[in-house]
């Protein structure tokens, strides 16, 4: 649910993880873009190249749940058709030469969550032909490192915005 104006409490475990990325807006408790935050699809998440790995360090602790958000396109930007086809999606009557509805390019299509403790790696979570736009996961294990791979979005141009990254 989204509130305005209302942002998620992040973890001091997590603020203070060190992160391998130039960029705290995985971290900032704002699980999408909206002009209350002075936000927008091209500022709210961090572009991760496919395969690239994003990554918390911290002391070995144990880690309750990892909360992750992907952008799915929510102003339908991405999507074929008209305005009209994009913002009425669940009409009653469509044209026979209306373009099909797609996933949202921006989605994150696949994925991989991986915790490491001592060097030694735990898939926790492996997902293909992703359909959500997020995930919260109940770990309840130790860790010291957090690593999030997205690896290939349902676009053609293997950028894929991470808007959330965080854990308690």
């Amino acid at each position: 649910c989204f509130l305005p104006s209302k942002t998620r409490e992040i973890s001091s475990l997590c603020l203070n993880a060190k992160l391998n990325i130039d960029s705290e807006v995985i971290r900032n408790g704002q699980d999408r873009a909206h002009r209350i935050y002075n936000t927008d699809e091209n500022n709210c998440s961090y572009i991760a190249n496919a395969g690239e790995q994003i990554c918390y360090s911290f002391s070995a602790t144990n880690i309750a749940s990892v909360h992750i958000v992907f952008c799915s396109d929510l102003n339908r930007d991405t999507l074929p058709g008209t305005t009209c086809e994009r913002t009425h999606s669940t009409r009653a009557n469509h044209r026979l030469d209306s373009p099909q509805m797609c996933m949202p390019k921006t989605l994150c299509k696949e994925f991989k969550l991986v915790g490491e403790l001592n060097g030694s790696q735990y898939e926790l979570l492996h997902v293909l032909n992703n359909r959500k736009r997020s995930y919260h996961l109940n770990v309840d294990k130790i860790f010291d490192k957090l690593i999030l791979i997205p690896v290939d979005n349902w676009g053609n141009n293997k950028r894929i915005p991470v808007i959330s990254f965080d854990f308690n």
